[in-house]
C-alpha cells in the first residue's frame, strides 16, 4: 500500500482554532450593548456544562473568564489598536485616540519586583509605547474562589501591594461566581460583600464585582476602568 500521500499531508489546525476564538468575540460583538455582568458569567457557566459534558470538567480553559473581561474592554474601546511588542513573548493593543494600553499579563513592577495582574490598562511613555508611563486600572478576575477564602484574600493583597506603589489608579477584584449552596451563609461571600466579621475587610479603594449577581450592563461596569483616573 503506498502512504505516501497520507504522510506528508499536512492538518491545518489554524482555521477550526480561528472559528472557536472569533465565536467568542462575536458573542461580544454581538451583544455588547445590551450584556450584563451576569451574562458574562452564564456564558462561562454553559461552556463549563459542555464541556464537562465531553471529558468532565473545563480544565485547560480557565483563561476564557479572561478573555471575555479583555475583549469586552477591547470592543469598547472601538476594537481599533495598534499591536504592540512587550516581550518577545506578549503583546498588547494601544488605542491612538485615547493614548491608552490594554494588555493581559504585562509585567507590572511593585517596588523592586514584578508581578503580572491579569489585565492592565495604562497610559504609556511618550516615546515608548511598552512602557508605562502612568497606570490607570488592574483587574485581577477569578472564576471562582478555588483554594476558599484564603485565596480571595491572597488577591486582595495583590491589589493591597499596587495600591501601596499605584495609589491613583483604579483597581477591582472580578469573581464570575462562588460555587457554594447557601451564599449568604458563605464566608466568601460575607468578605465580597464586606460583611464578614471579626477579619480585615476588603479596602474601599478595591471593587468587587461579583458577576453571578451583576445585573448591570458590561459596558457601564468597564468603562470607569477606561476613562477613569483616580490620578493627581
Amino acid at each position: 500500500m503506498n502512504l505516501e500521500f497520507g504522510e506528508n499531508m499536512k492538518v491545518d489546525p489554524s482555521k477550526y482554532v480561528k472559528v472557536m476564538i472569533e465565536s467568542i468575540d462575536q458573542y461580544l460583538l454581538d451583544n455588547l450593548n445590551i450584556l450584563r455582568g451576569r451574562d458574562l458569567y452564564e456564558f462561562y457557566r454553559t461552556l463549563f456544562y459542555k464541556l464537562k459534558g465531553f471529558f468532565g470538567g473545563s480544565w485547560g480553559f480557565e483563561g476564557v473568564t479572561e478573555i471575555l473581561v479583555f475583549r469586552a474592554f477591547h470592543h469598547i474601546l472601538g476594537g481599533n489598536a495598534e499591536v504592540i511588542d512587550i516581550t518577545k513573548d506578549l503583546k498588547a493593543f494601544y488605542y491612538l485616540e485615547r493614548n491608552i494600553v490594554l494588555g493581559a499579563g504585562l509585567p507590572l513592577m511593585i517596588g523592586n519586583r514584578k508581578i503580572w495582574p491579569d489585565i492592565i490598562i495604562y497610559e504609556p511613555r511618550r516615546n515608548d509605547l511598552a512602557e508605562l508611563g502612568k497606570l490607570r486600572s488592574v483587574i485581577e478576575i477569578k472564576a471562582y474562589p478555588q483554594g476558599g477564602l484564603k485565596a480571595i484574600k491572597r488577591e486582595v493583597e495583590r491589589l493591597n501591594s499596587i495600591h501601596k506603589h499605584y495609589c491613583y489608579s483604579k483597581l477591582a477584584l472580578i469573581v464570575y461566581s462562588i460555587n457554594v449552596k447557601f451564599k449568604e451563609r458563605s464566608k466568601i461571600w460575607k468578605y465580597l460583600h464586606r460583611r464578614l466579621e471579626n477579619e480585615e475587610g476588603i479596602p474601599g479603594y478595591i471593587d468587587v464585582l461579583l458577576l453571578e449577581e451583576c445585573t448591570n450592563k458590561v459596558t457601564e461596569i468597564f468603562t470607569p476602568y477606561i476613562s477613569a483616573s483616580n490620578a493627581n
